[in-house]
């Protein structure tokens, strides 16, 4: 089985040595997934950590995986989790990249796909 490379992952001038990869399965209305499904203080502990990477000079990627092909864009649960949407919209600003990919799904297997929209990019940037 062949393992697709993330372009911005195996291309950066950087090494990414400091990534934490989130699967990403919920979809509760329309086509957007979100993450996380319930309270999720242990993955806002891991944005914390990534948030202080950035800030010591070192490149920290958060990926979410959307293990869905019936999605086309990404967002924080802000209504199941508020405190990590805020914690993912502070570590984006903070430097930390926000990447989400969906999945190809067949009976052969489940692959890595293209990229998708983050919902908080934009606001992230600001």
């Amino acid at each position: 089985m062949t393992v697709p490379t993330i372009p911005s992952l195996s291309t950066h001038t950087r090494t990414v040595g400091n990534r934490k990869l989130k699967n990403c399965h919920l979809r509760r209305a329309g086509t957007l997934a979100e993450f996380p499904d319930c309270v999720a203080a242990r993955s806002l502990k891991h944005l914390k950590e990534l948030t202080a990477m950035v800030a010591a000079g070192e490149r920290a990627v958060m990926l979410f995986v959307i293990q869905r092909t019936d999605c086309d864009a990404f967002e924080a649960c802000a209504d199941l989790d508020p405190a990590y949407a805020a914690g993912l919209a502070q570590a984006a600003a903070a430097g930390v990249e926000v990447l989400a990919y969906r999945c190809a799904i067949s009976p052969l297997g489940v692959t890595l796909a293209d990229r998708m929209p983050w919902r908080g990019e934009i606001g992230a940037r600001a």
